[in-house]
């Protein structure tokens, strides 16, 4: 009789978590399966964006193969200048020398990254117009090697070129087609944004930078998810650029503080989690790849500080959505 009575209670048990999992399964089918929202259907109506890319032929390639090659010498100078840098203090002058020393040392050794940098350095701190112009005139020059990062900082401390379209997209194309990391991430998020024709071209061009490390792509992969209606999908994205150092994912994720018992609305959400709130300085903190955007400088959190949700908080929160407005409402 006791063995019929475990049996029974097995079956059960059994029965029960295969239901769970199977209505578990069915939140995850439904919330990544909503209409796609009003709000992200463009009417194409930028003409720039459209002729600059509407026959473009787009094929995911890695910037490595097209920066200039670095000596060994040259590569264990850069990396000893990155790595003083980012462990040394602004604020102490022999500290501050010895980085002008080491970067100085890395760009005699030929280290174009060096180099690159060292112009962002002085354009910080320029005083004179003539200083202005001679490093315009340098950047120019290193933009014209045709090394991808390198033309879209150009194009970027240009102001974006906004006021000559043509030229903004033909040197972000021409970036695009060397590899540029940072080029995918902006010309894909502005087409994925603006255009219904181009939308698949946008998401290659992202989803091309998110595999070379561009944590950034990560936002608009996300955002691009969730206005397509995968909702759950749009989440994980985000959680994936947290941990990679896309800042922007962060407030993102920073709506989960919505789900904990002591939560205000007129608290907000923006460092409200602490975790978050610590990867958020960690990485708003490395100074040579704020001034740079080079993915390679940016360094990803360390496990110990990784942001990580279940599929049952996802699907809480979006039930909150529900009763918010933000998503159709549902009986589920």
């Amino acid at each position: 009789m006791k063995n019929i009575i475990k049996l029974f209670i097995f079956i059960c048990t059994a029965w029960a978590i295969s239901a769970c999992a199977k209505d578990h399964d069915g939140e995850i089918k439904y919330f990544n399966n909503l209409p796609v929202g009003k709000d992200y259907q463009p009417d194409d109506h930028d003409r720039d964006l459209l002729d600059a890319f509407k026959s473009y032929k787009f094929q995911c390639k890695n910037e490595d193969d097209y920066n200039p090659k670095e000596s060994e010498t040259a590569k264990k100078s850069i990396n000893e200048f990155v790595s003083y840098f980012n462990a040394s203090n602004s604020s102490d002058e022999a500290q501050v020398k010895k980085r002008l020393v080491l970067l100085r040392k890395a760009i005699d050794y030929g280290s174009w990254q060096a180099k690159y940098i060292d112009i962002l350095l002085r354009l910080r701190d320029m005083h004179t117009e003539k200083e202005a112009v001679q490093l315009s005139k340098e950047f120019s020059e290193m933009a014209q090697q045709g090394i991808p990062s390198v033309i879209y900082g150009f194009v970027q401390w240009n102001g974006g070129m906004h006021d000559n379209k043509p030229e903004r997209y033909r040197r972000l194309k021409e970036a695009i087609d060397r590899g540029g990391v940072q080029a995918m991430e902006l010309v894909g998020s502005e087409i994925a944004a603006r255009s219904i024709l181009l939308r698949q071209l946008g998401k290659e061009m992202l989803t091309c930078a998110a595999k070379q490390g561009g944590a950034q792509a990560y936002q608009s992969l996300g955002k691009i998810a969730y206005f397509e209606g995968r909702r759950v999908d749009a989440y994980r994205l985000w959680e994936s650029g947290v941990n990679k150092g896309c800042i922007d994912c962060i407030s993102n994720m920073e709506e989960f503080s919505k789900l904990d018992s002591g939560y205000r609305i007129e608290d907000g959400t923006y460092n409200s989690s602490p975790k978050l709130k610590l990867l958020r300085s960690y990485y708003e903190g490395q100074f040579l790849y704020k001034i740079s955007l080079m993915h390679k400088l940016l360094k990803a959190a360390p496990d110990s500080m990784e942001f990580h949700v279940e599929d049952q908080q996802i699907i809480a929160l979006l039930k909150q959505e529900i009763n918010r407005g933000v998503l159709p409402p549902d009986s589920k």
